[in-house]
């Protein structure tokens, strides 16, 4: 059994607290509305990361520089403008944002989410709007990835040229999962690990029982009420990745210590866990019967797990290639897989690197273009090892279409004659499934090269595995 340990350390700043919001409502035929939010934090750090963990204080802190999420509405009423404002940082713990008058309004609803990112949305009557929390993140060594540390700020409403705000608040959404992993018997060789799926084996039936998915915002004075409403049934899942660029490597006590941010929610007792974790040149896979507990918001909830206590695991051959880091496509040519050893296997033409605007925050991303004859992202057999599995990660802006086939990917030969396998990457498809689809390579093609193939639309892809013989 293992038991997950709630941490006694609450995450600091879990109200963050806006002090004196100052509001300048422009009059007299005036086409902006121009606000500047004054913010008040305790223990701001100065660095161009946004919130982080900080060990030596055991503590999350917020750095001034995340770029701020406002919505906004006709103060007589109850709905939203379907755009969000975007309120840019000044560097001294204030944020800017502006945005046109609404024709016969006499004031505004306001509501602010830390941080902003072009993938929250509405709803279709504007009444209620959501925020992603991504089946596929990207920690970094030691931290947890910050474009998913959602907070919610307190909403304003009906607020004038004569309204003075005041002490407006700000509350984190979600929740911290630390996984503290030990190898006692050395099964990952010392290596790095460049990601992780952790896994409930339970479907998801409403928002209590879900570890991602979209989640729908209520504003509220209150703070009790503002709160998660909803996780849109499409894109809840039990099961979330996180992909490492370069690696999270051991730390001075033989700890990987791997965050990932997660729906808050109850573990029943003995819920089955699936734990896989892929190093440099192998895949291990785990399950696991958990103890009752529960994953608190705002809080730094730990799992301890030897990897290797006993032989109840399953170990594969692999190599993973991770494309965040990349800034142009030319740089595919040396990319160095997860072995550190293995690179140039990878051939294409007219295809991307979608780099996202910088105020949302995401690492760039590599983008398989739609196939015609000028287009292509293909794979070289690697000499001496047979492929039997491809694992394609998404990416959290990745799009969604009503139709089946909109986004599926399929592996042919090169000369494009033969399709080999084909799987799935919309956002909601990767939403139940971890951040990923996985390909079954048939024996005939287990040595040969592969195309990639994308037929109706372009897709997002931030890494790839490859499971050998």
């Amino acid at each position: 059994m293992r038991k997950i340990i709630i941490s006694t350390s609450v995450v600091a700043l879990c109200a963050l607290t806006l002090a004196g919001c100052q509001k300048e409502i422009q009059t007299d035929n005036a086409k902006k509305i121009s606000m500047t939010v004054n913010a008040d934090f305790e223990d701001i750090v100065d660095a161009n990361t946004k919130s982080v963990y900080y060990p030596e204080s055991d503590v999350v802190k917020i750095t001034k520089s995340e770029t701020m999420g406002v919505i906004y509405g006709d103060g007589s009423g109850t709905t939203w403008e379907k755009s969000q404002l975007i309120g840019t940082p000044n560097g001294s713990g204030t944020w800017s944002f502006s945005h046109d008058e609404i024709s016969g309004a006499t004031s505004y609803n306001y509501a602010y989410v830390l941080p902003y990112h072009t993938t929250t949305a509405f709803n279709s009557s504007g009444s209620g709007y959501y925020v992603r929390l991504s089946p596929i993140q990207f920690p970094v060594q030691g931290s947890f990835d910050p474009t998913m540390d959602y907070l919610m700020g307190e909403p304003q409403f009906a607020v004038t040229s004569e309204t003075a705000a005041e002490n407006i608040g700000f509350k984190r959404i979600f929740a911290f999962l630390r996984l503290k992993l030990t190898d006692s018997q050395n099964i990952l060789g010392g290596e790095n690990i460049y990601g992780v799926t952790f896994s409930l084996d339970e479907t998801p039936a409403d928002r209590f029982t879900t570890l991602v998915g979209n989640a729908y915002l209520q504003n509220s004075t209150e703070e009790d009420n503002t709160r998660i409403s909803q996780i849109q049934a499409e894109t809840r899942g039990n099961a979330v990745s996180g992909l490492i660029k370069g690696g999270i490597a051991k730390d001075d006590e033989g700890v990987y210590d791997v965050w990932l941010v997660v729906n808050p929610r109850e573990i029943t007792e003995s819920m089955g866990m699936t734990l896989t974790v892929t190093a440099g040149t192998k895949t291990i896979t785990r399950t696991y019967s958990l103890s009752a507990a529960t994953i608190e918001r705002n809080m730094i909830n730990i799992l301890e797990i030897d990897l290797s206590k006993d032989e109840n695991y399953t170990a594969e051959n692999s190599i993973n290639w991770n494309f965040t880091g990349i800034s142009k496509q030319n740089e595919l040519d040396n990319l160095k897989g997860s072995d550190q050893t293995t690179s140039g296997v990878w051939g294409y033409k007219s295809n991307a690197v979608t780099k996202p605007d910088a105020e949302d925050g995401f690492v760039n991303v590599f983008t398989i273009k739609t196939t015609t004859t000028d287009r292509y992202f293909t794979y070289s057999a690697i000499a001496g090892k047979t492929l039997k599995k491809v694992r394609m990660y998404g990416f959290p802006m990745g799009t969604h279409s009503s139709t089946a086939t909109d986004y599926t990917v399929t592996l042919k030969t090169t000369d494009g004659a033969t399709s080999i396998a084909s799987a799935s990457i919309d956002y909601y498809d990767i939403c139940t499934n971890g951040g990923y689809c996985d390909f079954e390579i048939p024996s005939d093609y287990a040595s040969t090269d592969l195309l990639f193939s994308v037929t109706k639309n372009d897709v997002m892809v931030s890494g790839i595995t490859f499971f050998y013989e």
